[in-house]
């Protein structure tokens, strides 16, 4: 039976993604690889895609309101359960494991892949270093002045410098987009100058306010990172986690190390098979969570001390980790239904990235797998 367009309506508020409840609809367009997924949910009920959707929603409902007391569950059906109330209620009064084995966690995972806490240090080379000099590069004061406070934002380490930095910047009336072009006239007369230097050198130079911005995020992160390893060399030594894949991968078969990405999840999957490993979804989102906030700090950390060296690629065991352990989001199951909208939510903020056609590839098949979960478990 068909549902009525206000009965649709209140599925859709239900069924949200959001911690909070409010995201109630998609509000973008779906990807090619999305909406083949969505054809398949269809053709397995053999209906229209809107009617997958309406199965999916109406058996996940039922299922809710069955897992829910009956105070609860006379809430959620008139729609007055508050938001964020549902999450709530499913954690109070999920059911127990129909198989206790496939819940178990893995303790030493979830130990290996936390974010360390900052450590109390007094170390000398964490103190705000010195400005750089002034110099007169160009012979045009304000070119330079943009230039030298270009430079002091790509190496503060403390916001009160930046403070200055804006106090500075307030003194150069000129545009900004005369100054820029006036860089550029000036790198055009340079002998030996590449076009492509003279593009890139004068983007944005003489913007201070968009510099102190990103120099702000950059120092956030910069005094995490030297609170949590103390120095940037620290910082690249490898972390409990990199030294279990180290030391329980060994050498690559075959020297095929730089052929990596090419390898099946199976493949994968046997590389790891001496790891310790996630085993729920909850554990694999840590997981990425971890590998991301590892690279943001050791990033950030570089442009802070060491701005001119290039940075550094991850050896290609721990490339491939991130690969295999991103591929078990379309593998294990949700273990309740709160953590599957708890690793949607984590998707739609970015968990997986969505920079090229394969990750679309990925983030359609998190969604599939989600879906097909939802419905088999009602």
């Amino acid at each position: 039976m068909a549902l009525t367009n206000a009965e649709r309506q209140r599925h859709y508020r239900r069924r949200a993604f959001g911690a909070d409840g409010t995201l109630t609809r998609l509000t973008t367009p779906l990807s090619t690889e999305a909406a083949a997924a969505l054809n398949r949910l269809a053709h397995g009920y053999g209906r229209t895609k809107r009617h997958a959707v309406e199965k999916a929603l109406m058996l996940t409902d039922a299922a809710i309101i069955n897992r829910l007391p009956e105070p609860d569950k006379r809430a959620y059906q008139t729609g007055t359960l508050a938001k964020g109330a549902l999450q709530d209620a499913l954690r109070r009064h999920e059911p127990a494991p129909k198989n206790q084995q496939e819940r178990a966690s893995n303790p030493e995972h979830q130990r290996l892949f936390t974010i360390p806490a900052p450590l109390c240090s007094n170390e000398g080379a964490l103190t705000v270093p010195e400005l750089p000099a002034q110099q007169a590069i160009t012979g045009d004061p304000e070119i330079d002045a943009c230039l030298w406070l270009a430079q002091v934002c790509k190496t503060a380490r403390h916001p009160g410098v930046l403070d200055k930095v804006l106090v500075a910047a307030q003194r150069i009336t000129t545009p900004a987009k005369e100054i820029e072009q006036r860089y550029v006239d000036w790198l055009k007369q340079q002998p030996g100058v590449h076009p492509m230097r003279v593009i890139f050198a004068s983007f944005d130079m003489a913007n201070i306010e968009e510099k102190v911005a990103k120099a702000r995020e950059r120092i956030v992160v910069y005094n995490e990172g030297a609170a949590i390893f103390g120095s940037y060399q620290q910082a690249l030594m490898p972390t409990p986690p990199e030294q279990m894949i180290e030391r329980t991968v060994g050498e690559l078969p075959g020297g095929d190390d730089d052929l990596l990405y090419r390898w099946t999840q199976e493949q994968r999957a046997e590389l790891f098979a001496r790891s310790v490993n996630p085993t729920t979804l909850t554990e694999v989102a840590a997981e990425l969570h971890y590998w991301r906030w590892l690279h943001d700090i050791r990033w950030k950390l570089q442009q802070t001390e060491a701005p001119d060296e290039d940075s550094p690629d991850d050896p290609p065991e721990i490339s491939a980790r991130r690969d295999w352990v991103e591929g078990l989001l379309c593998e294990l199951p949700p273990q309740s239904p709160a953590e599957a909208l708890q690793i949607g939510e984590a998707v739609r903020h970015g968990l997986v990235e969505t920079g090229s056609v394969d990750d679309w590839k990925t983030q359609a098949a998190i969604l599939e797998h989600l879906l097909r979960q939802a419905v088999e478990q009602c």
